[in-house]
């Protein structure tokens, strides 16, 4: 049965994969984040964008500290040609996440997730919310998403439109990340784990991925080396208002 290997939390392997092109200033903070609550994470590292613009040509150095620390398991290099269009760039990002998807299932873990640089999770918040995915089956689990303004206490009041962010899935050596037909809300699809036997998808309610989308030493950058943000994005940019203070709550320096 799919459930025979753990018959409990104490059992289940959690692990994470990152994605990274940039977005480096970020990169420690959300790993010490999350390290305490998964037993490996792997970094998919691409020195140029989809589009063959130059990354920073310090993140190897950076990887290989973090690496060092004990803080990431494995760094993976992903060289590939430029995309022409944005079908060809979200291909690639599937290709890229799946990367680090397979690595994860080779290392033995069973329960994944495919994060960008600046997202972040409560710690305790996140070790509730796996023991609920364990003990309640769950599959395939999404969470609201919380977004930020150009620093880590400066958080978005307002909610435009009802996203949500993949969280843990259950996988096997069958399992892959691209579009599943079967996933109940509104979320990326280069991250949507496939569907498998005895499938339970469940949105969580009690744990927010924390979005640092506008903290960044160049936002220029961030944006330039994407050809364009979507029109949502440029929206949201452009929105002086709607931020709320909060505590510098995963103690982000940059």
């Amino acid at each position: 049965m799919f459930w025979r290997k753990e018959k409990s939390y104490s059992e289940a392997k959690f692990g994470v994969s990152y994605v990274l092109f940039d977005g480096e200033e970020l990169i420690e903070a959300s790993v010490r984040n999350i390290r305490q609550n998964v037993e490996y994470i792997n970094v998919v590292y691409s020195p140029k964008s989809y589009y063959g613009y130059d990354g920073n040509p310090e993140i190897p150095n950076i990887l290989r500290d973090l690496k060092n620390q004990g803080l990431i398991d494995e760094v993976i290099y992903f060289d590939h040609a430029n995309a022409r269009n944005k079908k060809e760039r979200r291909k690639l990002e599937i290709e890229k996440r799946n990367i680090g998807l397979k690595e994860a299932i080779k290392n033995g873990i069973n329960y994944f997730m495919t994060m960008d640089t600046d997202e972040f999770y409560d710690s305790f918040a996140l070790k509730i919310a796996q023991e609920k995915i364990v003990r309640q089956k769950i599959t395939h689990s999404y969470v609201h998403i919380l977004n930020y303004g150009s620093y880590p206490t400066q958080r978005y009041d307002k909610r435009k439109w009802e996203y949500y962010v993949p969280f843990f899935s259950k996988i096997d050596k069958k399992s892959k990340l691209g579009k599943n037909a079967k996933t109940p809300c509104l979320t990326d699809s280069t991250r949507q784990v496939s569907d498998c036997k005895y499938s339970k998808y469940y949105v969580l309610e009690d744990i927010f991925m924390h979005h640092m989308s506008r903290v960044r030493k160049n936002m220029d950058n961030k944006y330039e080396t994407r050809k364009a943000a979507s029109d949502i994005d440029k929206d949201w940019l452009n929105d002086i208002e709607g931020f709320i203070k909060v505590p510098n709550y995963f103690d982000i320096n940059i």
